[in-house]
């Protein structure tokens, strides 16, 4: 089972869950052994309790608990650029695969107990590589990398990034493939028109609905993209529709899959080169303030919930009224690119090379 298509509840493949009641509800939950209890608290630490936030005062920031990793992925050069759970196995995809292996190279995989086990016990983790079946990155003009990744049962849908051309031409490709014994088999690819001529911009991130992939671009709003959308596509790459979406400050750099609700987690993020994307007026800084350490920071780094909603024949993204979560800013900037849940109330977050692959854990906080 894919992470988009198996929601909040789905999200414990093999969980055994209890529910004692003491005057409230109490959810004690076991992933291969490991409660999620002491998951929480290894992720949170004891000052981390957040309460209530007067109008006007800094946001809570969300400290990220780093996962130590070993191996080819841990190095810079990998790029990771996605993060996708295929049942108990976290997909991570690296931007330039060819790097990492022979022929068409490999993404990698990491087995969910070994994360658990990480997060409370700090061991170290190795993903294991699992080898691309496929020419794809030699048959697309002005290739420039994978950014995002998503599944569903056995199937793998990703998206390729271009260098910018003219006004028409595709600012990516969508690609698609079946995960086997062998490898990550891929089968196909279409183009993806561009929403915005900016340089080094593309589609970079993927949530898989039954009836098939939805991409969503980097920018979303502002001067560079004024009409902001997703793209829905068949499972062989066939766009079928745009469902509109809010307006959105920054880079949008990736996705959870969907909750039972049709929420949804993306990364929202500004690099300080970024200088073409900063906002003197920000509608979510407006709106909720920010935390401390981004009060005077050149850099965001913050997760932001969207919903997919859908009446009749109609579909459309919106913001969910909610204060977004930002992350405690480290002493140099985190180009975070890639989400997946970890859990109903927490995420798994991971960089590409700035300033080096960290993956980490983040508490989601009412």
């Amino acid at each position: 089972m894919a992470e988009s298509s198996k929601g909040r509840a789905g999200l414990v493949i093999g969980a055994v869950v209890t529910l004692v009641a003491l005057g409230a509800a109490v959810w004690v939950v076991r992933w291969h052994g490991v409660d999620v209890g002491d998951v929480a608290r290894a992720v949170a630490g004891p000052s981390d309790v957040i309460a209530t936030v007067p109008p006007g005062s800094p946001l809570p920031e969300q400290p990220v608990k780093l996962l130590a990793l070993t191996g080819p992925l841990a190095e810079a050069r990998a790029e990771v650029s996605g993060l996708a759970w295929a049942g108990d196995a976290l997909l991570l995809l690296p931007q330039y695969p060819e790097r990492l292996g022979e022929g068409a190279g490999a993404i990698f995989a990491l087995d969910r107990g070994a994360i658990s086990a990480a997060v409370v016990s700090d061991t170290t983790l190795t993903p294991r590589p699992i080898p691309l079946i496929g020419d794809v990155p030699n048959d697309i003009d002005r290739y420039e990398g994978f950014e995002a990744i998503a599944t569903r049962g056995d199937r793998v849908w990703l998206t390729i990034e271009r260098t910018v051309g003219g006004p028409d031409d595709p600012a990516g490709d969508l690609v698609w493939g079946t995960l086997t014994d062998e490898g990550l088999r891929i089968e196909g690819h279409a183009p993806i028109a561009p929403q915005a001529t900016i340089s080094n911009k593309a589609y970079e991130a993927l949530i898989a609905l039954p009836e098939g992939p939805v991409a969503f671009y980097e920018i979303n709003g502002g001067a560079h993209n004024p009409s902001p959308h997703a793209v829905a596509f068949t499972p062989a790459g066939r766009s079928v529709s745009e469902p509109p979406m809010p307006p959105l400050a920054y880079r949008l750099t990736d996705a959870t899959g969907l909750d039972r609700e049709g929420r949804f987690w993306v990364i929202n993020y500004l690099w300080p080169g970024d200088h073409e994307l900063v906002q003197e007026e920000e509608a979510l800084r407006t709106a909720y303030n920010v935390g401390p350490t981004h009060a005077a920071a050149p850099q965001v780094e913050r997760l932001v919930q969207l919903q997919l909603k859908r009446d009749g024949e109609r579909t459309e993204v919106v913001r969910v009224d909610r204060a977004p979560v930002y992350l405690r800013l480290g002493e140099a900037p985190r180009n975070w690119e890639g989400i997946a849940w970890w859990g109903a109330d927490a995420v798994l977050v991971v960089t590409d090379e700035h300033p080096g692959t960290m993956l980490g854990v983040v508490q989601l906080r009412p």
